[in-house]
């Protein structure tokens, strides 16, 4: 930072980093509240991508409930099981996205963990649709 405390502007830090803003922008003002706007643009899009993630997930938890019942109505549950689970899954990876998103609100911070989780479901997901299609390959080739 010693280049930037020789030149002429404002070093301001806070919470162990800091921010610099030229001399321009301390005149003017506008270095500072384009940044807050922005911000505010930042968040209202985070928003704006959660409530989606939150439609989705909703709609994908009653489209696997709607599966179940028309399963256990008719019997063939054990059919439909695969198709049920996996639309859980993608409830459940919708779930953890809107979890990163909801924390990139609040400390606006991207944090790599849920990505890690997301990546773990879609991997589990593929299993059993790679099972049941070896299964119906082995049966008709028999």
């Amino acid at each position: 930072m010693s280049g930037l405390a020789s030149s002429p502007g404002l070093f301001v830090e806070s919470a162990g980093s800091g921010w610099y803003y030229p001399r321009t922008w301390l005149k003017t003002g506008s270095g500072p509240h384009v940044d807050g706007y922005l911000g505010k643009v930042e968040v209202g899009i985070y928003c704006v991508l959660a409530a989606l993630l939150l439609l989705t997930a909703l709609a994908t938890m009653v489209s696997a409930g709607r599966l179940l019942w028309e399963a256990a109505s008719h019997a063939t549950i054990a059919a439909q099981t695969l198709r049920v689970l996996d639309e859980l899954l993608v409830a459940l990876m919708l779930v953890e996205i809107l979890h990163t998103v909801r924390i990139s609100i609040r400390s606006h911070v991207l944090v790599t963990e849920p990505f890690l989780v997301i990546g773990l479901i879609a991997s589990i997901r593929q299993m059993p649709v790679i099972s049941l299609e070896l299964a119906t390959l082995t049966k008709q080739s028999a």
